[in-house]
């Protein structure tokens, strides 16, 4: 069945590029070319890696959260099973992203066949190609994921491999659904909701067709009904992403049918379609009589992974947008026109939307609050200055992302520092004084049997080993403040502003770096490794010393940090780069100033509140059992005195 729904989506992938004309044809003469052979085995290559993608996520959701688990800790003999199904599927995804990377690379360099094993080829011109990069980086992340959860028996290592899963098969599908568009930000944007919600629908559903096909499959109703609630939100996503992600592609509604592009995503629109309605059909009678409707829920299996097909034959395809050729260096690097001459109020006031941090802000601050109505329904409680500082913290992060600030942070140091200060120090402690675990764990009802909800997902989370070592001090300190230096005293800078999706991974860095530090300082939730409150209050002194060390050594140095980005990026109207540089380091010394107030403040209240406390037990034992120690202390001197008077 396998076989035959991959030659299926294959055959469709060959005719529908072959109608769209963006098959392989033969170029003028002169023009260097790998043949149709290579020109074939791209996209083919590029959809079996994402066919094994799918098939990898599909075995760990059956072991973390289809199969019941043992004892909600670890996997029963059945997702273990399942878990070594998925790891072995991982190893051959891969190995075909690694092949996949390979021929494209001898394709774009127009390079003969026999060349796809170069390995010094590879080392040379791989990274610094981005679609070839970003099948490379799938490749190894499918490899560490497999090498990792290859000998596992915990049920969240499982969970947390279908996640990591899911996170790096993001990186192929958008760079190749970006390429043409430059920075175009909802492009990423909602190329990247569109691959996790379809990884998601596509593996749940194969992975419950597989798990529900067992002839020992236990609560097999069960598992429908969680596949259900993944099923509705990621389809939500597919639809709400895909329309948007093809408005970034097409300047007319008639090129739907009008253009090579347009008409593949009419197919692909037409085959989301037909899987809506099959599911709608058997959903509702699945229930009733599962091993009559289970082969039509293959239908919907095959139809979907046809609609993938589709998606990498539009990726392979030139869409009908009409793109204009960048004006500028600082245009073609960055994606945007030069801004105009700074003007800091401009900067301040003046809406630029980013939408990653604008719907990832949104959402979190409404699952916050959904979380407080869901309490107060029930009678219970929750702290208005913890509600305060959580809307505060994350709009601070889509205020500072979704104003002109965020282009001119793209050109100028001193802008890039007022927003990277704000991310990483301002709003992590507002977020952190919020106490979203707490919450979350209050709000959220545990499940029942052994399944894993939300609620169980994040104590198991809480209670891991990797927790244990992050929430170390020697780690906490050294990934917060070293990964300022590590980013801006080195390329990797450059590498990360050059790309929309790098500069995501740099505000989502700094965030969580941030967060996990004041988590371990000031956190009031629940905490896998408790502090002594005075080595708080040495690890705050010190990350001040190491940030206030950062600020001079960019004040002093005498070449543009950050791998000489700024200098490249420099628009015509900044005089002087280095004057910018100095203004940024002074901006990263003086920041942190009020920020670290309120940190104080917070330790303070809470290291009084703890003594209290202790205060507070002690009275209690010595009314209920009384003072033992000052018992035992009138005892010792009532034996010295006797002795003494025995000499």
């Amino acid at each position: 069945m396998v076989a035959l729904i991959l030659m299926i989506a294959i055959t469709v992938i060959v005719a529908v590029m072959t109608i769209a004309g963006s098959s392989w044809s033969e170029p003028a003469v002169g023009i260097p070319d790998s043949g149709p052979l290579v020109g074939w085995a791209v996209p083919i290559l590029e959809y079996m890696s994402a066919f094994a993608g799918v098939w990898t996520l599909s075995g760990f959701l059956i072991a973390a959260l289809f199969a019941p688990t043992a004892n909600k800790k670890e996997l029963s003999p059945v997702g273990i099973r399942w878990n070594r199904t998925a790891v072995r599927s991982g190893f051959v995804w891969s190995g075909v992203a690694f092949a996949a990377a390979n021929f494209l690379l001898v394709w774009i360099l127009g390079l003969s066949v026999n060349q796809t094993l170069n390995l010094n080829l590879i080392i040379t011109y791989a990274w610094e190609i981005e679609t070839v990069r970003a099948l490379l980086i799938t490749a190894t992340g499918a490899l560490m994921i497999s090498l990792l959860a290859s000998k596992t028996k915990s049920v969240a290592v499982s969970g947390f491999s279908a996640a990591a899963v899911m996170f790096f098969a993001t990186f192929s599908a958008i760079s190749a659904h970006a390429t043409g568009i430059g920075g175009h930000a909802l492009a990423v944007t909602s190329g990247f909701i569109h691959v996790i919600g379809m990884s998601c629908w596509v593996a749940g559903l194969v992975g419950l067709v597989r798990y529900l096909r067992e002839p020992k499959a236990l609560q097999p109703l069960a598992a429908v009904s969680r596949f259900s609630k993944i099923a509705v939100v990621s389809v939500v996503m597919v639809v709400l992403s895909g329309i948007a992600n093809s408005l970034t592609r097409i300047d007319q509604f008639s090129q739907l049918w009008t253009s090579g592009y347009g008409f593949i995503i009419t197919l692909k629109v037409a085959g989301t379609i037909i899987a809506l309605g099959i599911a709608g059909y058997v959903r509702k009678r699945l229930k009733e009589n599962m091993s009559k409707y289970l082969s039509i829920i293959l239908l919907e299996v095959a139809t979907l992974f046809v609609v993938l097909g589709l998606a990498t034959a539009a990726a392979n395809t030139a869409f009908p947008k009409e793109a204009t050729a960048p004006q500028t260096l600082i245009e073609q690097i960055t994606g945007y026109i030069e801004p105009a001459p700074i003007d800091w109020w401009i900067a301040f006031t003046k809406i630029a939307v980013d939408p990653f941090t604008l719907l990832a802000g949104t959402f979190a601050i409404g699952l916050y609050l959904a979380g407080v109505v869901r309490l107060r329904r029930r009678g219970d409680q929750w702290s208005f200055f913890a509600t305060t500082t959580w809307v505060l913290g994350v709009t601070s992060i889509i205020y500072v992302t979704n104003i002109e600030l965020g282009r001119y942070a793209l050109v100028m140091m001193s802008a890039h520092m007022i927003q990277h200060m704000t991310l990483g120090m301002l709003a992590p402690i507002l977020l952190v004084l919020g106490s979203p675990i707490t919450l979350a764990l209050r709000a959220l009802k545990p499940t029942t049997g052994n399944y894993l909800g939300p609620r169980e997902w994040i104590t198991a989370t809480l209670d891991s080993k990797w927790s244990k070592l992050i929430t170390h001090p020697l780690v906490a300190l050294p990934v917060y403040i070293g990964s300022i230096y590590a980013i801006y005293f080195s390329s990797l800078m450059s590498i990360l502003m050059g790309s929309h999706l790098g500069h995501i991974f740099m505000h989502i860095h700094f965030v969580l770096s941030g967060y996990l530090f004041f988590w371990l300082v000031i956190g009031t939730d629940f905490q896998p490794r408790k502090l002594a409150h005075p080595l708080r209050l040495i690890l705050v002194l010190m990350s001040m010393v190491f940030h206030a060390f950062f600020g001079v050594v960019m004040m002093q140095s005498n070449s543009v940090l950050g791998g000489g980005w700024f200098q490249k990026v420099a628009p015509s109207w900044l005089p002087d780069v280095m004057a910018d540089q100095v203004l940024a380091g002074s901006i990263a010394w003086s920041f942190g100033e009020l920020p670290m107030l309120l940190v104080f403040i917070a330790l303070g209240i809470q290291w009084a509140k703890s003594d209290q406390k202790v205060a507070a037990r002690r009275d209690r034992q010595v009314e209920i059992y009384g003072d033992m120690e000052l018992d035992e202390y009138n005892k010792m001197l009532n034996n010295l005195q006797k002795k003494s008077g025995q000499n």
